[in-house]
């Protein structure tokens, strides 16, 4: 397993691979955090040369090592393993699998946050349950109701259906207990 050099992250990092898991076959983490400055990858493109003086020199087609974020200076990343489809000829090294950026810890401003273990489950989270809802404590009661008007109204409809169960010994709907017995005059033999 790869570390980053922060032993924070490190930790971090291996939550997420016993958490999350890892791709079957090579054993990757779906899930890591890595520092935007670290990484880098083999892209093809297009590039243009230029001297010392910024004169323009050439302009070539072909790979290159280059940071894989180089918008993104000095900032926590949290990358998600995504199958690209096979090969993918911008990044010959991918072979099917590339790791994307899913979040970028940075505030409103594009200055580099810490990330923060709770925060970083938060976002894989949602990510993979869709949106969590918040609900007040009224929310909670009336739903709870809702459920249980529903039951009744289902009890009602069974009794309704099928009438009154034999194990209901008197009209005032005492269940009998299968451990005791009861004489014709109700009194327990």
């Amino acid at each position: 397993m790869e570390t980053t050099g922060n032993s924070q992250i490190d930790d971090f990092n291996k939550k997420l691979k016993d958490v999350y898991s890892s791709e079957v076959f090579s054993g990757r983490p779906i899930f890591r955090l890595v520092f935007s400055n670290d990484y880098r990858e083999k892209r093809l493109g297009e590039f243009v040369d230029t001297d010392s003086n910024n004169n323009f020199v050439r302009r070539v087609t072909e790979v290159r090592d280059m940071l894989k974020y180089p918008y993104l200076k000095d900032t926590w990343i949290l990358e998600k393993l995504v199958w690209m489809g096979g090969l993918n000829p911008e990044l010959p090294e991918a072979k099917g699998y590339s790791y994307e950026c899913i979040w970028a810890f940075v505030n409103k401003h594009g200055e580099p946050l810490y990330p923060h273990y709770h925060i970083v489950e938060m976002i894989i989270n949602s990510l993979l349950n869709g949106k969590v809802e918040r609900k007040t404590d009224a929310h909670w009661d009336a739903e709870e109701r809702e459920k249980m008007e529903r039951e009744e109204a289902e009890y009602f409809e069974i009794l309704k259906e099928e009438g009154r169960s034999d194990l209901f010994a008197f009209e005032d709907s005492v269940f009998l207990d299968s451990t005791k017995r009861f004489g014709a005059n109700g009194e327990n033999n």
